[in-house]
């Protein structure tokens, strides 16, 4: 609890109650923030998130689970043809900043940075985007007008600050972790073991990653993560591919895990070939974070979160990924060697004191505190 005699409150907003990359880089931050300011979040009712965020002793404060709150990110401009429940959800906001007295709105998803501009509109709240995503096409073009109204824009990484057009207010905030010093390994057994990590959403490449093993000897696949996202039909493409190659004993779907370090920490390597540009990967930061070794392709941000670390590859060249597979399991130091470096990185980049540093100055700036 605040015991300052100024004690701002924030409410962070995100219009997802699953777990996934984006939302446990925030609760990083509430974790962190929860002793020196007020802090509550609002989320739709129900999920994983919502009781994760209780646990951590944070205010939650719900609202509906409004069917637009599930369109795709690549179809973000479709909310006008849920208009009705997109002014409803904005209302609904707005009368909690008010009655609240809130200093700052603290945005973590695309739907909710727009409804965050509304808010801002009608209210005068102070508005942090906290922008984790890359855009193309029209959606790139809509989210830069929007950005004209928030006070302050983090971005996770120089890609994604890349597609803004307007950067003077746009700062580049690395997400952070700490690691806790009681994971154990969890998955026992001989063989080698290769990871893949992330929700199962066609654009997180996991059937790739399929073909990739069906090559693969000696060596056994682990992937790690959900449907989170109206992404069930793409599930049912990876599991008919698994039993049509016979992949069964060979590649294993673990589903979402809330102790995700442990299996990270479990595996020999981990691989990561999203198709579309990442913005930033945090499972690649996590990986780092333990020294398992992650061999990724060039898109989006990987190559700059990773830096000379790890192992990448040109995009989509599955051959050269599957002759690193290959030599680096036979290899015991020099995947020992990749470990090191990105234990160095990590430590120099994606601590969570430094993260939770610069997100301290950016509210004291928007503030005005010193």
């Amino acid at each position: 609890m605040c015991m300052r005699r100024f004690c701002p409150y924030i409410i962070f907003f995100t219009q997802t109650n699953k777990i996934s990359g984006g939302e446990r880089s925030m609760l990083e931050i509430l974790s962190n923030l929860k002793d020196e300011m007020r802090i509550s979040v609002i989320l739709p009712e129900g999920g994983e998130l919502e009781e994760l965020i209780r646990e951590n002793g944070i205010n939650v404060i719900r609202i509906k689970d409004y069917r637009f709150f599930k369109i795709k990110r690549e179809n973000i401009h479709n909310i006008i043809f849920s208009i009705g429940e997109f002014f409803e959800s904005i209302i609904k906001i707005r009368d909690l900043i008010k009655k609240k007295k809130v200093d700052i709105l603290w945005t973590n998803s695309q739907k909710a940075h727009i409804i965050g501009v509304f808010v801002k509109l009608l209210t005068g709240v102070r508005l942090v985007w906290h922008f984790r995503d890359i855009l193309e096409g029209k959606n790139c073009f809509i989210i830069n007008i929007f950005s004209l109204f928030p006070d302050r824009i983090i971005a996770i990484s120089n890609a994604v600050r890349r597609q803004f057009l307007l950067k003077r207010k746009i700062y580049v905030i690395y997400n952070g972790m700490r690691i806790n010093e009681k994971i154990v390994k969890k998955i026992k057994g001989r063989f080698f073991k290769i990871g893949y990590v992330g929700q199962i959403a066609r654009w997180k490449g996991q059937m790739n990653f399929l073909k990739i093993m069906k090559e693969i000897e000696g060596a056994k696949g682990f992937i790690i993560g959900d449907v989170l996202f109206d992404e069930r039909d793409y599930y049912e493409e990876l599991m008919e591919f698994v039993n049509k190659e016979g992949l069964k004993d060979k590649v294993f779907f673990l589903g979402f895990k809330k102790d995700i370090l442990n299996y990270i920490y479990s595996m020999d390597i981990l691989v990561h070939l999203p198709l579309k540009p990442e913005p930033f990967g945090r499972v690649i930061m996590e990986a780092m974070a333990l020294g398992i070794p992650v061999i990724s392709h060039r898109i989006g941000a990987i190559e700059e979160i990773m830096g000379n670390s790890g192992i990448i590859v040109e995009y989509n060249d599955l051959e050269e990924v599957k002759k690193w597979i290959n030599e680096i399991m036979f290899d015991k130091r020099k995947r020992e060697e990749i470990g090191k470096r990105e234990r160095m990185i990590f430590t120099e980049r994606y601590a969570s004191e430094k993260y939770i540093k610069n997100i301290k100055k950016v509210i004291r700036e928007i503030l005005k505190l010193t």
